[in-house]
């Protein structure tokens, strides 16, 4: 198992530095490994899918906390890494989901992070980041909501946003 850490990569990541984007998947269980290389390297980026679907939502939050503990938020992608059972594209899904939106949501209500930056956070992490590596447009406008909100109304979530 010690022969799958990725920072065996370390001397092979500075040759081929500026060349071409390197995607460190299925780093499981050593994604703080995986975190450190895309800290270090512009050219690496994190995808801990894989893992979610097989930890499921109970654990998913520990794993993504520990991936993003220095992964660049612009550097983690998502990916329910669903194969076999169709199960594991809803599975993937739900674990990043939840254990995202969670880990968000504590940063925001111990003032880590704004609501504004916490909602960034998930835009890029669940589509932007992936998009922008793979060179994928934008995804179109969603329609205008029906309703003004109301002074009442709560800001949105972390939750509520992935």
């Amino acid at each position: 198992m010690h022969r799958v850490d990725p920072t065996h990569l370390t001397d092979w990541l500075h040759l081929t530095a500026g060349t071409v984007p390197v995607l460190l998947l299925h780093c499981w269980p050593y994604q703080r490994q995986a975190a450190y290389l895309a800290a270090v390297f512009e050219q690496v980026y994190l995808d801990v899918g894989l893992t979610l679907h097989h930890v499921g939502p109970a654990r998913s939050g520990a794993i993504l906390a520990e991936a993003l503990e220095i992964t660049p938020f612009r550097k983690l992608l998502y990916s329910s890494d669903a194969y076999g059972v169709a199960e594991f594209h809803l599975l993937g899904a739900v674990s990043f989901r939840q254990g995202l939106a969670a880990l968000l949501q504590e940063r925001v209500d111990a003032d880590e992070l704004s609501l504004p930056d916490a909602l960034r956070i998930a835009a890029w992490t669940s589509g932007d980041n992936a998009r922008r590596l793979y060179g994928l447009p934008a995804p179109s406008p969603s329609p205008s909501p029906s309703h003004q909100a109301s002074a009442t109304e709560h800001p949105p979530s972390p939750e509520s946003m992935i």
